[in-house]
């Protein structure tokens, strides 16, 4: 995985958009396979514990070539985006798994992070 990105717009009066995106990549032997994506934004807090802004999300999609361009947009709240007075700094988790691996005990996922960024809900 490469390339992560985690960006933030307002989405209306009341509403703000994350965008999560990246870049995954695969080997000959997976293409064709069903992977599972999980992805969740989160607020850095440099006292106590990170806020959680969206639960975990997760969609199904097939790697059908060796590079593709993953994208992911949820709008929540404005209130549930503003976790503190003033400016935010969110990132993204995401998790990539395929099939076979959905269980943590049989293998090795594919985790990354996107850098923080500061947004303004």
């Amino acid at each position: 995985m490469t390339n992560q990105q985690v960006s933030g717009s307002p989405a209306g009066a009341s509403d703000y958009r994350f965008t999560i995106t990246y870049t995954a990549r695969f080997d000959p032997e997976e293409l064709g396979t069903e992977f599972h994506e999980f992805m969740k934004v989160r607020e850095s807090d440099v006292v106590g514990s990170d806020d959680d802004i969206t639960s975990m999300l997760e969609d199904v999609f097939t790697a059908t070539n060796r590079i593709m361009q993953r994208r992911q947009d949820v709008i929540v709240q404005r209130d549930v985006a503003d976790t503190e007075i003033g400016q935010e700094e969110v990132y993204a988790e995401i998790s990539l798994r395929s099939q076979q691996n959905l269980d943590p005990v049989v293998g090795p996922d594919c985790r990354a992070t996107t850098q923080p960024k500061v947004v303004n809900p």
